[in-house]
């Protein structure tokens, strides 16, 4: 009986850490906009949102928790320009990511040729 509760519990366990339901919060709030984007992982996985915003901020994780998900009132100020720098940050990496992954995809669907014959694709 013992060994049956012990598998029941671990099969809960792993359920929790498979299969997850995405929380969907009020609002459209900036700093959950934010961490959403930046962090692509969901609320139940390492490290989290909270400890990303907090990492991202300076702030300790109670701080963040709240601002992220109890507190209504607006983030300060000094925390805002913070994001905004970050998010430019991170759209000029993605930019330049997307410019060499369009050249790469361009490269690698061009056919290759040698001489006259023609290497790789159907033939016909």
């Amino acid at each position: 009986m013992g060994l049956w509760l012990l598998g029941k519990r671990n099969q809960r366990a792993a359920q929790r850490r498979s299969a997850y339901v995405e929380r969907v919060y009020p609002g459209s709030r900036l700093q959950r906009r934010w961490v959403r984007l930046v962090c692509r992982w969901s609320i139940y996985e390492y490290p989290g949102w909270t400890r990303a915003f907090a990492t991202a901020l300076g702030l300790p994780i109670p701080t963040a928790k709240n601002y992220l998900f109890r507190s209504q009132r607006n983030l300060p100020l000094k925390h805002a320009v913070r994001l905004l720098e970050l998010s430019r940050e991170y759209r000029s990496e993605w930019n330049e990511l997307i410019v060499d992954l369009e050249a790469y995809v361009a490269e690698r669907s061009q056919p290759k040729r040698r001489g006259n014959k023609r290497v790789g694709g159907k033939t016909g």
